[in-house]
């Protein structure tokens, strides 16, 4: 770009953003990530009939479930003495190092990015470091000097089409920052006057009505852009179409590559965005949820029958007992009889609704969800029920490779409480152990 002016510059640069939006955005939509995010909330977009089905957040399971695995605590970095170094050193560095990086603070921002990648496919991180000088010449010296790590939003990362492993092959790379307009105006006082900003993008505008001091939530979006064929850094807004906020930066010499990091679980080849973790079974979850709901409601329907005669009820009447509640009605052929005494004589009645079957619902539900239901039902200890040819012995308690001798241990649930009673009785009788 440097045969262009400016204002050709600039808008070259902003052709370049908005091609990479729309193709961003594009994917975003065919993959749902937007929808995969709010299902964390629990927002499940399921319905039965015309009635919203409440959710069984298997996704906020999974996020808080894969988190404590993959990162439930800061990494332990270890430092070994090479060449002319020694031990005693090594270990000074060592403690240095660990200190540091616990003073950055990174978890907070490391269970964000993991959730990005879970649920969307993909991560941003950005890592440099800050150098803050003071004096000019001999008095020169640096008063501060500090590294980052920090995770940019995916939402706010853009880059060129085209590249297929980002952020290795990509040409550009832009950065949106959004910051409150009265500070973007004092950095750049010459374009001050050009600068309006807006609402920030996630606070609706129905809350602006009554608002009284509204530059306290008036935000300007500005771009920094990383070019890779020209090694400079440029700096663009929104609003302004034909100038730089500021004049081209060079790309520091030490830098080789883009000073970001690109976190990811599955790619796909040739494809620049990865494949989200739960994007493949997330049609699964909401089929399962309704299922369950489809055996609730039927519990429920067996337990709010209401028989009334033939012909009693028109059509418009059943309707709004059907909305209102649901439960079935059971029309009865009665030519004059007496109902409540034929139900007498036959002694029916449905069974009543009681807390311990929603009690029971729960806990199925959670046991399934498990995935231990097989290992539940052959006993905590690890007991299988298996004759030997003799048809009187019972097997040991099955142990690990690893650890010989141990049982090997399962999970905790009612039918293994009972699996153990019945082996107990069972060695009772038989007197027999294998």
């Amino acid at each position: 770009m440097k045969d262009l002016t400016e204002s050709q510059q600039v808008g070259k640069l902003h052709d370049r953003l908005s091609v990479s939006k729309r193709w961003r955005e594009q994917i975003a939509s065919e993959n749902n990530w937007e929808n995969l995010l709010e299902e964390i909330e629990g927002k499940y977009d399921v319905v039965l009939g015309n009635v919203q089905v409440p959710p069984i957040n298997e996704m906020f399971a999974y996020k808080d479930s894969t988190l404590a695995s993959l990162y439930y605590r800061d990494p332990y970095l270890a430092v070994n003495a090479k060449k002319d170094a020694t031990i005693f050193s090594s270990y000074i560095l060592e403690a240095g190092v660990n200190h540091m990086w616990a003073e950055l603070k990174l978890k907070a921002d490391m269970e964000l990015e993991i959730t990005d990648g879970l649920f969307v496919g993909h991560a941003w991180n950005k890592v440099g470091n800050n150098t803050k000088t003071s004096g000019s010449g001999d008095l020169l010296c640096i008063t501060e000097d500090s590294i980052y790590a920090n995770r940019v939003s995916w939402r706010d990362m853009f880059m060129n089409v085209g590249c297929k492993n980002p952020p290795k092959d990509c040409i550009w790379i832009a950065q949106r920052i959004y910051r409150p307009t009265d500070d973007v105006k004092k950095d750049y006082p010459k374009l001050a006057k050009r600068l309006v900003g807006s609402t920030y993008p996630s606070l609706d505008v129905k809350y602006m009505k009554n608002i009284l001091y509204r530059e306290d939530f008036n935000y300007t979006a500005s771009y920094e852009i990383r070019d890779a064929h020209d090694r400079k850094i440029y700096t663009i807004c929104d609003e302004i179409n034909d100038r730089f906020l500021e004049d081209p930066r060079e790309w520091p010499d030490w830098m080789e590559e883009f000073p970001y990091q690109f976190l990811s679980f599955h790619n796909i080849p040739d494809k620049p965005y990865p494949q989200s973790d739960v994007g493949p079974w997330e049609p699964l979850v909401k089929e399962k949820i309704k299922l369950f709901t489809m055996c609730l409601n039927f519990a429920k329907r067996w337990n709010r029958q209401m028989v009334i005669a033939k012909g009693s009820m028109g059509i418009q009447e059943k309707d709004k007992f059907e909305k209102g509640i649901e439960g079935s009605i059971l029309e009865a052929l009665s030519k004059g009889g007496d109902l409540q005494t034929a139900f007498k004589m036959l002694d029916f009645a449905p069974a009543p609704w009681t807390p311990v079957d929603c009690l029971v619902f729960g806990k199925y539900m959670a046991w399934d969800q498990s995935g231990t239901e097989r290992a539940s039902l052959e006993g905590e200890a690890g007991w299988r029920l298996a004759l030997l040819p003799d048809g009187r012995k019972l097997r040991r308690p099955m142990t690990t490779p690893s650890a010989p001798g141990i049982p090997r241990r399962g999970p905790s649930f009612p039918a293994s409480g009972a699996m153990r009673r019945m082996c107990r009785r069972w060695l009772l009788q038989t007197k027999s152990i294998a």
